[in-house]
């Protein structure tokens, strides 16, 4: 690259939207025949006119359109590098504070802490769990990782994956019990309900069961993740789980309706701007990504 001077592409940029190198010379605070030279300069190192001299001003030809929109991305990729550099200097992340389910904390939040002190070796981590919706209000959370709740202006949140749900028996409960034709069948199983309490993170997957309408006759209820699918391994009941990790992981469970479509939980990524920028958010959700056990 012949280029050796960024003030002549700002120069550039500068005439070439204002049309008018007087016009371009008043923004940067210098002469008109300074923004000319550099101009003039730039046109000798690529050894093509960027413009025309019009009545009413100046013009670009078609090399200067081209060459203008390629120093705009160019411009703008420096400014985004900056940023960059700049978020560096921030004072160092020290201790992060996460919030999340049991669920989502043993089957996939734990593998994303030996990345994030990768990153941050004097990271110190807490990692809270709850089956209960917790409120962020008091922002003593810097993360939170689960279904979409209600928080405060403080935090944002991104979509960052969905946890499909469907219903598994064992092999053995099903040569026990029978294998139900359909969701009205179910009745005459032995069911396993997630939670009593509407508070209950996840406790919409008991929408799998809705077309046995009011139906409160279960075998077993259970408020942790870990114990239902124990139970279902146990040979005691059908139970709604997660598709990916039975399939991953237990892959003799067998799925009662393989044709009906999952139920799906979208799960969001919530963080506190005033503790975490949009970079370090993006390197966490990136690791996220990276070890989620869940098919996006």
């Amino acid at each position: 690259m012949k280029i050796n001077d960024l003030n002549k592409l700002i120069y550039f940029k500068e005439a070439a939207q204002l049309l008018s190198y007087t016009k371009a010379s008043k923004k940067l605070d210098t002469t008109p025949s300074s923004v000319q030279r550099a101009v003039k300069g730039l046109e000798e190192n690529l050894e093509h006119k960027l413009f025309v001299r019009k009545s009413k001003g100046l013009a670009l030809t078609s090399e200067g359109k081209l060459y203008l929109d390629r120093v705009l991305k160019a411009l703008k990729e420096l400014q985004i590098a900056e940023k960059e550099l700049e978020s560096k200097k921030q004072d160092p992340l020290n201790k992060l504070k996460i919030l999340t389910t049991l669920g989502l904390a043993a089957d996939w939040v734990y593998k994303v802490i030996p990345l994030i002190q990768n990153d941050y070796p004097s990271l110190k981590i807490e990692m809270c769990t709850s089956n209960l919706e917790v409120s962020l209000e008091t922002e003593e959370f810097d993360i939170y990782l689960g279904p979409k709740i209600e928080t405060a202006l403080s935090y944002k949140n991104k979509f960052i994956t969905n946890v499909d749900f469907k219903l598994y028996a064992s092999k053995l409960y099903l040569e026990r019990y029978g294998f139900p034709k359909d969701k009205k069948e179910l009745k005459k199983h032995k069911l396993i309900n997630f939670s009593g309490s509407s508070q209950t993170y996840f406790s919409n997957t008991n929408e799998i069961f809705s077309d046995l309408g009011d139906y409160e006759n279960y075998d077993l209820t259970v408020d942790f993740y870990l114990v239902e699918r124990n139970l279902v391994l146990s040979n005691l009941g059908i139970a709604s789980i997660a598709k990916d990790i039975v399939e991953a992981t237990y892959p003799d469970l067998v799925d009662i309706f393989p044709s009906e479509k999952p139920l799906s939980v979208p799960i969001y990524i919530y963080y506190l701007t005033k503790n975490l920028d949009e970079s370090r958010i993006k390197e966490i959700y990136n690791n996220l990504i990276k070890v989620s056990p869940y098919q996006r």
